[in-house]
């Protein structure tokens, strides 16, 4: 972007804004001339004003004989509901292809570490058996200490 249109964009957002703070203040203007006009907007309902991007309101709640304990209500239930819909037997089988493959990546993971630490585990144990036998081989018997050799 060139130093030209960076100062272009910067005006053109000047000018935006003062337009938009000029509207706002329009808006706020009608509003303090007119408030019963801006309630009846907020309120309007659609079933008078037949405008369907107005909201229904209910009739309002009110018990039949005034007594605070039971109160009814109008509901409209006559939309169908929703029927739940179907899995069929391919989606299912990959489903649980994925979730097994997943599992599989988990599990190798987890063996590799353990490899990893056997193979550790490994080489200690060749090296404490060659420091306590001497220079012996793995093939060698090895006396430990504490052990009597002539029980068999």
């Amino acid at each position: 972007m060139t130093r030209e249109e960076r100062f272009w964009l910067m005006d053109r957002l000047a000018r935006d804004n003062a337009e938009s703070r000029a509207n706002i203040a329009e808006r706020q203007r009608q509003r303090e001339a007119d408030p019963f006009s801006e309630r009846e907007m907020l309120v309007a309902d659609a079933r008078f004003t037949k405008d369907n991007s107005d909201l229904v309101y209910t009739d309002p709640v009110a018990s039949e004989d005034d007594e605070p304990e039971l109160v009814y209500k109008t509901y409209d239930n006559s939309e169908p509901a929703t029927a739940p819909q179907s899995i069929d037997a391919d989606t299912v089988s990959r489903a649980i292809g994925i979730v097994i493959v997943e599992l599989r990546k988990e599990w190798s993971a987890e063996f590799k570490s353990l490899e990893k630490e056997i193979i550790a585990l490994r080489a200690k144990v060749d090296v404490l058996t060659t420091l306590f036998a001497g220079k012996a081989k793995s093939a060698d018997i090895v006396d430990l200490p504490g052990r009597r050799s002539d029980v068999a």
